[in-house]
């Protein structure tokens, strides 16, 4: 079976955690499910300097526990010299502390600064790769220029069970 390639916001491991209140059980139920799946034929797209997991960090247990977005985000960073579980991905930043592929599309650079991140990461990417967000509002109001863009965002809560 081919591998899927996935750019995960850390609000989706949040809401698996359910750490996102405005999250109702059924959406909670959702992350949990996508999360689960990641552990079978899927690699996540991170960024080689380490700014992807630093967020993950931010607000994951480093130990794994107690939730299954902990418990992903743990599995990936030790696993994330693995070819089949994880794409390291370099993006480079300007002295300005701009990426520079977002600097290439200026269009961007209104959106929110701490998500620009994975999508330097979806440029830079070698697959297929798909950004998947469960609850920040930033990916769906701005659909229009994700499209201009050509940056395929899969919304976890618009998934079926």
């Amino acid at each position: 079976m081919a591998i899927k390639y996935y750019i995960i916001d850390t609000n989706v491991f949040m809401g698996a955690n359910g750490m996102a209140s405005q999250l109702n059980e059924s959406d909670v139920d959702k992350c949990r499910l996508f999360v689960c799946s990641l552990f079978e034929n899927t690699a996540v797209s991170v960024d080689l300097q380490g700014e992807i997991f630093k967020e993950y960090f931010a607000h994951m247990n480093r130990s794994g526990q107690p939730g299954i977005g902990d418990a992903f985000v743990k599995y990936l960073w030790d696993r994330q010299y693995d070819k089949n579980v994880c794409e390291l991905v370099s993006i480079t930043k300007t002295n300005a502390g701009v990426y520079a592929n977002i600097l290439e599309r200026p269009g961007l650079l209104q959106f929110d600064q701490s998500d620009l991140k994975f999508i330097a990461v979806y440029f830079e990417s070698k697959n297929n790769v798909v950004i998947c967000n469960a609850c920040d509002s930033d990916w769906g109001n701005n659909k229009a220029l994700l499209k201009k863009y050509n940056i395929n965002v899969m919304e976890i809560l618009e998934q079926s069970l």
